[in-house]
C-alpha cells in the first residue's frame, strides 16, 4: 500500500518548500542586484577616465596658447597678456597707437597705388631684321575722288539728269578699277608704272609680291603685308604717271604707314614732283599704352559695328568709321570705298530706296556728325614714324620719271615707348610690411600667429 501522511506532515512540508521557493528568489535578486551595482562602477570610471582626458586636452591648448602669447613678435603684446594691470594697460595704448599711425599710413600707400600712375620707359631694341613700314603713293586728287565716290562719280556732280535717277550698283564694277599686271617685267595698275625697285642688299622688287593697287587704281602700295627688310635699311624707287594730259596735273603723294592699319594716314603725306630725287628717312617708335584700370586703351573696337576694316584697331580709324555708320543708318547708303567693307546683313537691315539727288544731299548732311570723345579711346599699341625729307636735282633726262629712297634712320634699331606702373602691387606691399615692422616690430608672420592663436583659443573653448 502506498505511503499515508497525517495533517500535520502535510503541512510541515508545505512549509519547507515554500521556504526553499523564498530562498531561491533571494539569490536571484541578490545576483540582479550585484550586476547593477557593477555597472555603475564600471560607468563611474569611464565617466572619470573621460573627464581626465578632456582635462588633459584643454591643459595642453593653454600650453601651446601659453607658447604663443610667449613668444608673440608684436612688440609688446606678450605684457599685454602677461603683465600686470598697469604695465599691460600701458603697452596697449602703446600698440593701439601704434596701429592707429600704421593705418593712417597704409591707407595712404593703398590709396597712391589706385590712383594708377604711370611713367613711360624709353628703350632700344636691337634686332637683325629691322622691316621697313608700308609706303603707298597716290594721285591725291583722285584719291579724294575714290574716297568720296558715290555711285561711280564724286559727289554734287553737274549732270542735273544723274540725280534723279537711282543708283545701280551692280553695274559698277569698281573692283576692275584696282586691277594690275607685268608689263615687260614692271608692275603697274591703271595710272602707275614702277620703272624700278631696288633695295641696296638682295634682288630687285618689282613684282606683285610687293606691290597692291587699291583705292579704285588711285594708289600703290609697297610692302603691304610688312615683311620686307634689307640689311642696309634701304629702297629706291622709280615710277611713271601713266595719265599725263594738260587737263589733269597730277598730284603725287608719299605716305609711310604702319602695315597693320588698312586706312591711310593722310598726316603723313609727301608731295614729290617729277624731277626731283627725295631722300626720306624714317624713325620707329612703338609706343604701347597699359591697359585697364591705368589708361583707357584697347586692342579693338569698343563696338563691333566700329570694327569694319582689316587690320589692327585705329583710333583715326574709329572715328572716322562712326561718320560712315552714322550717315548710312540715316540715308540707306554711303560712298562705295566704306560700303565695300560692310557686311551684307548691315546693307540689307538700312538701305533706303532713295534718288542719287537725295542720297547724295543726305549724305553731306550726316556725314560730319562728331562721335562721343570716349567712343575711340587710344590704341593699346601702336607704330609711330618720325619722318624726314631730303630733296635733291634729278637727272633732267629723266623727265617723266618720280624718283623717291626709303632710309631707315636706325638700321639694326628701334624704339620702344613702354609705360608702367609708377607704384605696382608689389612695391606697395613691401613698403605696408617694412612700415608695421617699423612702428610695432610685426610681419606677416606676426598675423599667422595671430590667426593660430585665435585658432587654438576658439578650439579650447569648444573642448571645455
Amino acid at each position: 500500500m502506498g505511503q499515508s501522511y497525517d495533517l500535520k506532515s502535510l503541512v510541515e512540508l508545505n512549509t519547507r518548500i515554500v521556504a526553499e521557493f523564498l530562498d531561491q528568489g533571494k539569490m536571484v535578486h541578490g545576483s540582479c542586484r550585484c550586476r547593477e551595482r557593477l555597472m555603475c562602477v564600471n560607468a563611474g570610471r569611464d565617466d572619470e577616465e573621460f573627464l581626465k582626458e578632456k582635462q588633459q586636452e584643454v591643459e595642453e591648448y593653454n600650453k601651446r596658447i601659453g607658447d604663443y602669447v610667449d613668444g608673440f613678435t608684436v612688440h609688446g603684446l606678450t605684457k599685454v597678456f602677461k603683465g600686470k594691470k598697469k604695465e599691460s594697460t600701458v603697452w596697449m595704448v602703446f600698440i593701439f597707437v601704434g596701429l592707429l599711425l600704421a593705418g593712417v599710413v597704409i591707407g595712404r600707400l593703398v590709396a597712391k597705388y589706385y590712383r594708377f600712375e604711370t611713367y613711360t620707359e624709353v628703350k632700344s631694341v636691337v634686332t637683325a631684321k629691322n622691316v621697313i613700314p608700308s609706303i603707298s603713293v597716290c594721285d591725291f586728287s583722285e584719291l579724294r575722288k575714290a574716297y568720296f565716290s558715290y555711285c561711280g562719280t564724286t559727289l554734287l556732280s553737274k549732270d542735273e539728269n544723274r540725280t534723279k535717277e537711282y543708283c545701280d550698283h551692280s553695274k559698277l564694277n569698281l573692283e576692275a578699277l584696282d586691277n594690275s599686271t607685268m608689263v615687260n617685267g614692271k608692275w603697274r595698275n591703271r595710272l602707275f608704272e614702277i620703272e624700278e625697285c631696288y633695295p641696296w642688299e638682295g634682288a630687285k622688287c618689282n613684282s606683285p609680291k610687293y606691290f597692291k593697287s587699291h583705292m579704285l587704281g588711285a594708289c600703290f602700295t609697297w610692302n603691304y603685308d610688312g615683311e620686307f627688310h634689307d640689311a642696309y635699311g634701304h629702297v629706291d624707287f622709280q615710277f611713271k604717271y601713266l595719265r599725263n594730259s594738260s587737263k589733269h596735273r597730277p598730284d603725287i603723294i608719299i605716305i609711310p604707314h604702319d602695315p597693320r592699319i588698312s586706312e591711310i594716314d593722310l598726316t603723313k603725306k609727301i608731295t614729290i614732283d617729277m624731277n626731283k630725287h627725295y631722300e626720306i628717312k624714317i624713325g620707329k617708335t612703338y609706343m604701347i599704352r597699359k591697359p585697364h584700370p591705368y589708361s583707357k586703351c584697347t586692342a579693338e573696337a569698343t563696338n563691333a559695328e566700329l570694327d569694319v576694316f582689316p587690320g589692327n584697331y585705329d583710333r583715326r580709324t574709329c572715328r572716322e568709321t562712326y561718320k560712315q555708320l552714322n550717315s548710312f543708318k540715316e540715308c540707306g547708303d554711303i560712298f562705295e570705298y566704306f560700303k565695300s567693307y560692310l557686311p551684307k546683313s548691315f546693307i540689307k537691315k538700312y538701305a533706303q530706296n532713295r534718288t542719287i539727288g537725295e542720297m547724295e544731299m543726305c549724305i553731306l548732311k550726316t556725314i560730319n556728325v562728331k562721335p562721343p570723345e570716349d567712343l575711340c579711346p587710344f590704341p593699346c599699341e601702336e607704330l609711330s614714324l618720325n619722318i624726314h625729307t631730303n630733296v635733291y636735282d634729278g637727272d633732267k633726262h629723266n623727265k617723266d620719271l618720280y624718283i623717291f629712297g626709303i632710309q631707315l634712320e636706325n638700321v639694326d634699331t628701334y624704339t620702344v615707348m613702354e609705360e608702367q606702373s609708377l607704384y605696382s602691387a608689389e612695391q606697395m606691399s613691401s613698403e605696408i610690411g617694412g612700415f608695421l615692422g617699423l612702428v610695432i616690430g610685426a610681419s606677416l608672420l606676426s598675423f599667422v600667429e595671430l590667426f593660430a592663436c585665435g585658432a587654438l583659443y576658439v578650439l579650447k573653448k569648444i573642448k571645455s
